[in-house]
């Protein structure tokens, strides 16, 4: 591996007490976290470029959602510097998405004038030849995905690591069928992904211990190099509150002055509008390239792109209560119905978090009046509840 695909830091100060595993540093990552706007965007495209010109055949795959717009965009540039065709664009569709979805796919290739390169994977039809969904997923495994399963080493049984079905067959399985009967002279060697380190712990852990560039052997077709340049790229959401720029408010205050307020359970951070509010790199980004954002953020009041109705993550009962749309309260009731019919301890813990969170001081400003009364209504259909106070 060159020196120009790494791009390391150019002083490194390597702690005597190395750690194995990692090939950068915590301190290093933060510190490249918090470097300006311009050094993370330029670095970005230089590392894109290196591997544009080091590897034959690359892809990018992108949900066109916020960072997977600005990772097309960012790799349309450096073709275009490079002087080199666009290389393809692949998009997972799980069958699983809001409707607003396919016509910005539309918009922002057109945009772009990428139409010819941008290519959809639909998820495989079962043994009988039926389509497969979510939802017949779930009817054929008995449970609802989940991250929060317990791992147990060795175990081939899906209920015991963190990876659920839905995920491998609507989401990996059709492009791994794909790449894995291309004849070896047409394989891809190289793909972008627009994952960043600020999202998760894993993906933290990730970058430190494979940096934005690895051979990826395992769960794939073949080995292939994959890169992730927007791994340093950050929208600095308070520390210890999950989240981003859409789960916080703003709000005039008696002053005069306009606060941006980031709530979680009882805390509250609070920002000056343009005093003190932290720089955000997306948002930079989607400014400075006058970009079209994808619709669905604001229309289903989400903060991150994903399944629609996904109940893996943690807070995933929030996250639909808080979608002013019918689309979202369907799959509400959906997951619930499901949960309640397989998994009754998972629907107990999910109707105590929606519960709690309607007398939460958060869900006022969060859910309407209308979409409150529907799942409060939902809520004593599952449960029995009469008394209007539970939810209060």
């Amino acid at each position: 591996m060159t020196e120009d695909l790494r791009i390391f830091p150019k002083v490194r100060t390597i702690p005597e007490k190395k750690p194995k595993s990692f090939m950068l540093f915590p301190f290093e990552l933060k510190e490249k976290q918090r470097s300006s706007f311009e050094e993370k965007e330029a670095e970005a495209l230089e590392l894109i470029k290196n591997h544009l010109k080091t590897f034959k055949r690359c892809h990018v795959k992108s949900s066109h959602g916020k960072d997977s717009c600005i990772m097309v965009h960012l790799i349309w540039r450096a073709c275009q510097e490079l002087e080199i065709p666009m290389i393809e664009v692949w998009l997972n569709h799980t069958l699983n998405i809001f409707k607003e979805e396919p016509e910005f796919w539309d918009k922002y290739n057109k945009w772009l004038g990428i139409e010819d390169k941008f290519r959809v994977f639909f998820p495989p039809k079962d043994e009988n030849g039926k389509q497969q969904t979510v939802w017949s997923i779930i009817d054929k495994v008995k449970h609802l995905p989940s991250f929060r399963q317990t791992s147990k080493k060795g175990s081939k049984d899906y209920k015991h690591t963190n990876i659920p079905e839905c995920c491998d067959i609507l989401k990996k399985a059709t492009i791994k069928e794909y790449l894995k009967n291309l004849p070896e002279d047409e394989r891809y060697d190289c793909v972008f992904v627009g994952t960043r380190a600020e999202e998760s712990q894993m993906r933290s852990l990730g970058v430190l211990q494979r940096c934005r560039t690895y051979l990826q052997k395992t769960r794939a077709a073949y080995p292939v190099r994959v890169v992730t340049p927007l791994s340093f790229f950050t929208t600095n959401v308070p520390k210890n509150h999950q989240g981003s720029w859409n789960d916080s408010i703003l709000k005039k205050m008696k002053n005069g002055k306009i606060k941006r307020i980031f709530r979680k359970g009882t805390k509250q951070f609070v920002y000056n509008k343009g005093e003190s509010v932290p720089e955000n790199d997306i948002e930079k980004y989607y400014k400075k390239w006058d970009m079209p954002m994808n619709p669905t953020y604001d229309i289903h009041n989400i903060a991150r792109m994903g399944c629609a109705s996904c109940p893996a993550h943690i807070g995933w009962e929030i996250r639909l209560c808080k979608d002013p749309t019918e689309d979202g309260f369907g799959m509400l009731k959906m997951n619930l119905t499901k949960l309640r019919e397989n998994e009754p301890d998972r629907f107990n813990e999910s109707i105590k978090v929606i519960r709690n969170y309607l007398k939460s001081r958060e869900s006022l400003h969060e859910v309407n009046e209308s979409m409150r009364e529907k799942i409060i209504s939902l809520l004593k259909k599952f449960n029995s509840h009469t008394d209007l106070s539970d939810f209060c």
